[in-house]
This record gives C-alpha cells, sequence and structure tokens, in this order.
C-alpha cells in the first residue's frame, strides 16, 4: 500500500492498515502492539517444514541460507528482515543438520501413518 493510499485512509505514513483498525477498536488492545510495526522494513517469519530424508531438508537449509544472505544484506523487497526457523522431529535428518546449518529447530511428534494393504496401492 503506498503511502498516499495510506493518507486518503486516514492511516499515518508508515504504518500498516492494522495500525487503523487498533486505533478503531479499543476491544482489541494486543492489536496495539502489532500496529506499530512500520511498513518499511517488515520482518518475515519464515517457517521451513522438511523432515525425513535429505531430499527435502538439505534444499530446505540451501533456500533458508539464500534468504538469511539476503536478509542480512538487506537485498529482500522493502528492506525487510528474516527470521527463519524449522519444524521437525527429533530422529530424522533434519534433528542433526538443522541446528548444524544455524537454524531453530521447533521439534515435533511425528509417527508413520499405515496403509492398509491392497492391490490398488501396488499397480496405482
Amino acid at each position: 500500500m503506498s503511502s498516499s493510499a495510506n493518507d486518503s485512509a486516514g492511516i499515518p505514513p508508515g504504518r500498516t492498515a492494522l495500525y487503523a483498525l487498533a486505533a478503531a477498536n479499543p476491544a482489541f488492545p494486543n492489536l496495539a502492539g502489532i500496529a506499530d510495526v512500520s511498513e518499511a522494513a517488515p520482518a518475515l517469519r519464515i517457517l521451513f517444514a522438511a523432515g525425513g530424508t535429505g531430499g527435502h531438508v538439505f534444499p530446505a537449509i540451501a533456500i533458508a541460507d539464500s534468504l538469511k544472505r539476503m536478509s542480512d544484506e538487506g537485498s529482500l523487497p522493502n528492506d525487510a528482515t528474516a527470521s527463519i526457523d524449522f519444524a521437525g522431529t527429533d530422529h530424522h535428518q533434519e534433528a542433526t543438520h538443522v541446528p548444524a546449518a544455524g537454524y531453530n529447530l521447533h521439534r515435533i511428534p511425528a509417527i508413520a501413518l499405515t496403509r492398509p494393504v491392497s492391490v490398488y496401492f501396488i499397480f496405482y
């Protein structure tokens, strides 16, 4: 949203539309803190859910590395900064490789889903 669009909507320059919502609705006081975020440098919160085999984990780490580099260089759109985390299990590739790459791993419990034995699954 451009600043001219913000001005016409009664939103001060550098504020988000959420600012107007918080200012207009005191029933939601939690919005006031969120609304102070400037549009000039939004923070991107990114959560990768890539686990199991290295075929999912290593590409996710490579993408995370690129996003982190772009964030550190200030080359993300709108000068955004990126906060990158991963979600995964304690017992697959992500358990060792994600922390080794320097990212926070939010550990979640997971179990394998069993499929019924069927001729359909053999041929299709």
